[in-house]
């Protein structure tokens, strides 16, 4: 109980000293994505996808135990950059954990992606292929954008699981 108020006074007293800043959502600052090895990973960002490091650090101790809720909690977090995009690459170090089922389709509530913009959607295709990348599309697809002054959409699409060439 004693947790429970304390939590609710700080709410309050945010809400009344930052009125109106509660709700306002400025950036998504990375995309995180948990990876089974690491250097196989980072590997495949930066030499497939063109991504660069912009950090690689191990955490461990207390704190990041209770922020995680995992018992002897040590990870790998690599920080990589795409244009002005980030993605941070985990390396659960530490056993356990499960892995994502091999027959997950993109309805699961498991199902991650994230979506690459390139000018010629061909040269990116032969790029992947040249790197014998493992895909689920047998061509690239069309399909009318949702996002404003993009009208046209050209996507193709890799898996990125446990054993597979891309990474994870």
């Amino acid at each position: 109980m004693k947790n429970f108020l304390t939590r609710t006074l700080f709410v309050i007293t945010t809400l009344f000293i930052y009125p109106g800043s509660y709700g306002q959502v400025k950036k998504v600052e990375a995309i995180g994505i948990t990876v089974s090895e690491m250097n196989r990973s980072v590997k495949f960002y930066s030499e497939v996808l063109g991504f660069k490091k912009v950090s690689d650090v191990e955490l461990f101790g207390m704190e990041y135990e209770r922020l995680e809720g995992i018992f002897g909690l040590h990870i790998r977090v690599v920080r990589m950059q795409l244009g002005d995009e980030f993605i941070e690459l985990t390396d659960y170090l530490t056993s356990g954990g499960r892995r994502i089922p091999e027959d997950a389709k993109s309805n699961d509530l498991i199902f991650q992606h994230i979506a690459i913009a390139v000018s010629d959607m061909e040269k990116a295709y032969d790029r992947l292929r040249k790197f014998n990348v493992v895909y689920v599309s047998t061509t690239s697809r069309l399909f009318i954008s949702m996002i404003p002054m993009i009208t046209i959409l050209n996507s193709f699409i890799f898996p990125m699981e446990k054993g597979s060439p891309n990474g994870t």
